[in-house]
């Protein structure tokens, strides 16, 4: 079946697609007794168990194959997890194993920003530069405004001197909309966040 199919392709390959040495082969899936990884009979239930077990000596390099999964894996970060072994982590099946992030604090809360009339009000952070302890996407925003006006805002990485997105809306007091729109930028480490917002009218604000 396709567990062995991949068996036979790893034999064959040998080596990982970054050209290192596979050193070492763990196993991941729900039908597994989360063991020690050796065999799909023994897989770790979640990829993290399969991360927290890998070498993490620098010239080893570990081949994870991941099975297929009912639902999904969940790869929770609390407390923002790192691994800093060489991994390579592959799919087993022609089907999807979906991965997610079901961490409470994985999507951002929001804040409230005062907009300016027919103009941006103040800088308002959004996200700390000591929060980034990882590269990041801004892959979408929702705003919840508290009135039903027209507002403009605007995001920046380096505190209001550039903007990276740009958004002119009007949408319902109290009913959140999303937009599907982000950013292709890759933000660095230690990046801040900001917004700033703009209405048609004085002393209002948006959750952004």
């Amino acid at each position: 079946m396709a567990y062995e199919n991949i068996e036979t392709l790893k034999s064959a390959i040998g080596g990982s697609v970054t050209g290192r040495a596979i050193t070492a082969t763990l196993y991941v899936s729900p039908d597994g007794d989360n063991s020690n990884g050796s065999s799909w009979a023994k897989a770790y239930q979640t990829i993290q168990g399969a991360l927290d077990a890998a070498s993490t000596d620098a010239n080893d390099c570990t081949l994870i194959l991941v099975g297929p999964h009912a639902t999904y894996y969940d790869i929770d970060t609390t407390g923002d997890s790192t691994w800093t072994g060489n991994y390579e982590i592959k799919g087993t099946h022609r089907l999807w194993a979906p991965v997610r992030n079901e961490h409470n604090g994985a999507n951002y809360a929001g804040v409230a920003v005062s907009a300016g009339e027919d103009d941006y009000g103040a800088d308002t952070e959004l996200r700390a530069a000591a929060t980034a302890t990882r590269p990041f996407k801004v892959i979408g925003f929702k705003f919840e405004p508290s009135e039903e006006k027209k507002f403009l805002t605007r995001f920046s990485a380096d505190s209001g001197s550039t903007f990276f997105n740009m958004d002119l809306t009007e949408v319902k007091k109290n009913k959140a909309t999303g937009a599907s729109q982000g950013t292709d930028f890759i933000f660095n480490v230690g990046t801040r966040i900001s917004c700033s917002s703009g209405c048609e009218v004085a002393g209002k604000t948006i959750q952004v």
